[in-house]
């Protein structure tokens, strides 16, 4: 076997380069600046060399766009394609300013999503077999005669009912504070009923929902529980739960939100110009000082912190849902905190307060 030999020759011509950028002259014609667009400014020649200047990512949160350097200007190419005056014209663009132009692109997402959740059911066959087979079978079964269609019919009616009241929960928060006072328009009424039904009776031996609901009727026990505060309290218990439970579901849109922004990397901006206008010293509303307050207690006692926003009446809640999803709280933590303080605190709190307002002694006076 013969090896082939590389003399000095072929070893410098391999060392040359077959291409050399050109050194920029010292009389090469420089751009002149005040005829370049706003977008575009001048770059020096050092800045032109090696492929690390080529394209510069912006910093986490910018909303200038890539910087781009082409020759010996650099351009700064929008990250959403469109101009300064239509992102602001995005921005200002609110319900009550254009209702049928986001009414439009709401439906629009909506459809997205609906197709998204059904690709997603269609990639598990035999649960959606299994589900849509189980549903079809208890349908069929109401309209088989028997024993089983009256325990049906109750199951029904106790399912509906309870339902009712989560989404009178979740129509009460999900609003981001424009939503129905719900509590004030129909659980509180009940409960007020429920207090006066049963100091009437005697007793809270008696139905809430259906065709009998508040008729005092003999009780089916000696047994009975007469009306005293924990008596009512307990009878009204799940109603107050399942409102909570809803209040809870229906914060999860704001954190949801927030947590896509933040994961885009436009969720801090807000957040920054509050902390530019402490860092600054400048002087502050007392709504932005509030939300300051918020960043930083979140921040700092993470599930207390929202265990006690939630169990308290507080209209800055909905804040605390976009801030736990702007950083980055886990979704357990933020709902199980959500959840115990509105369904089994704050919930409980406003029904021993109606109770206790419309007891028999509170309406002597």
């Amino acid at each position: 076997m013969v090896r082939r030999t590389v003399g000095p020759g072929a070893r410098r011509r391999a060392r040359k380069p077959r291409f050399q950028d050109a050194e920029p002259s010292a009389t090469a014609p420089r751009p002149n600046s005040s005829l370049l667009p706003s977008n575009i400014r001048p770059v020096s020649a050092k800045h032109t060399r090696g492929p690390s200047t080529a394209s510069r990512a912006p910093a986490p949160g910018s909303r200038k766009g890539v910087a781009v350097d082409s020759g010996c200007v650099s351009f700064d190419v929008p990250r959403s394609g469109f101009g300064a005056e239509q992102d602001s014209q995005v921005e200002r663009m609110t319900f009550f300013s254009s209702p049928l132009k986001v009414s439009y692109y709401s439906t629009l997402y909506l459809h997205k999503q609906l197709r998204h959740t059904a690709g997603y059911a269609v990639q598990y066959p035999r649960t959606l077999a299994y589900s849509v087979a189980l549903g079809c079978v208890y349908t069929a079964l109401h309209f088989v005669p028997g024993a089983h269609v009256d325990v049906f019919r109750r199951v029904d009616a106790w399912v509906g009912w309870h339902s009712y009241w989560v989404l009178l929960g979740v129509l009460s928060s999900i609003g981001l504070g424009a939503g129905l006072h719900t509590f004030v328009l129909f659980l509180g009424p009940h409960i007020a009923r429920v207090t006066l039904t049963a100091y009437e009776c005697g007793h809270t031996s008696f139905a809430v929902h259906g065709f009998a609901a508040f008729q005092c009727a003999a009780p089916a026990s000696a047994a009975a529980a007469h009306a005293s505060f924990s008596a009512i309290l307990r009878k009204v218990a799940l109603e107050s739960l399942c409102w909570g439970a809803g209040t809870a579901i229906g914060e999860l849109p704001p954190y949801f939100i927030a947590r896509a922004a933040s994961a885009a990397g436009q969720g801090d901006v807000e957040y920054q110009r509050l902390k530019r206008k402490a860092h600054d010293r400048k002087p502050m509303t007392v709504k932005d000082r509030a939300l300051l307050s918020v960043y930083h207690l979140l921040r700092r006692f993470g599930f207390a912190g929202i265990l006690v926003f939630a169990a308290i009446p507080n209209p800055l809640f909905d804040l605390a849902g976009i801030t736990c999803g702007h950083f980055g709280v886990p979704f357990w933590t933020f709902f199980g905190a959500t959840f115990l303080g509105k369904s089994l605190i704050k919930s409980t709190i406003q029904s021993a307060v109606v109770i206790t307002a419309f007891s028999k002694d509170m309406i002597a006076i």
